[in-house]
């Protein structure tokens, strides 16, 4: 599969308009234009930085219309953003990133503080640099996809929102997305694996997947199950009744079943991103 059709396949690289009907409003970080190391650095599926600064601009654009908002969070590229964010759709929010250099600075800012739909939004690009004062919901990037377990996606537990573009599927992410996140009440870390290699699978005997449980094979060689830390009721617990040989090669073990019911092998990139419709 070439990189093109592995970026469509995977909502990484549209070949359509996906504009809403109403005036909206976006979020997204660290698009890094002209900057070629970043493709091997953050594992981008792009073959050169030509392609890659087509695309993002081509998703922006097909994603935000010319009377949207986006809330940009640092970080458009190496050089001069102004002459970037011309060929941009949308009313443009820009927050400085420590990469960033612009004339226009009387249209940038070091963070932004908003109310959207009742909740309380700080924009900026690097959450270390959040006010020691400020307890709302902070929009950030800068840190890519590099360490998803410290800024994940989404982390409910110190109210961050990581939205650096490897994390959104390289297109803005609508505002009402992470706000319906919010007021859903989602307890855990979100970290929506969008570059799950899978391998073959490893037991004979087939699992029945409960909501809110990972899945793994336990150093007696059985199949447990362990409750998420949403699942604040589950327990751990032995599921399996066969015992396999335990696994000692560069695969992991995910919490990833087939289909059908049956573990299998699964080894993990470093592409982390939301699944959005």
């Amino acid at each position: 599969m070439t990189q093109k059709k592995y970026r469509i396949s995977n909502g990484m690289e549209l070949t359509q308009s996906q504009h809403h009907s109403t005036k909206s409003v976006f979020v997204i970080s660290d698009l890094h234009l002209d900057h070629e190391n970043i493709i091997d650095y953050c594992k981008r599926p792009f073959d050169s930085v030509h392609e890659m600064n087509r695309v993002l601009i081509k998703n922006w654009n097909y994603v935000v219309k010319p009377d949207d908002t986006v809330y940009f969070v640092g970080d458009m590229t190496l050089g001069n953003s102004d002459r970037y964010t011309e060929k941009l759709n949308g009313n443009i929010y820009f927050i400085w990133g420590n990469h960033d250099k612009t004339e226009d600075v009387d249209s940038n800012h070091e963070f932004i503080h908003c109310t959207f739909k009742g909740i309380e939004f700080l924009f900026i690009h690097s959450p270390e640099t959040i006010p020691e004062f400020y307890k709302g919901w902070v929009i950030h990037g800068h840190h890519h996809n590099n360490n998803p377990q410290k800024y994940p996606f989404f982390n409910p537990e110190r109210k961050w929102v990581n939205v650096s573009v490897e994390m959104v599927k390289y297109k803005p992410i609508p505002l009402d997305f992470i706000h319906k996140l919010i007021t859903e009440n989602h307890e855990k870390m979100v970290y929506l694996k969008d570059d799950v290699k899978m391998g073959p699978k490893i037991v004979k005997e087939k699992i029945q997947r409960e909501k809110g449980y990972l899945y793994f094979i336990g150093k007696d060689g059985y199949i447990w199950a362990a409750p998420m830390k949403h699942n604040k009721s589950g327990k751990k617990k032995k599921v399996g009744t066969i015992k396999h040989p335990i696994i000692k090669d560069p695969w992991i073990i995910h919490d990833q079943i087939f289909h059908d019911g049956f573990v299998a092998k699964a080894k993990m990139n470093r592409t982390y991103a939301v699944e959005l419709v």
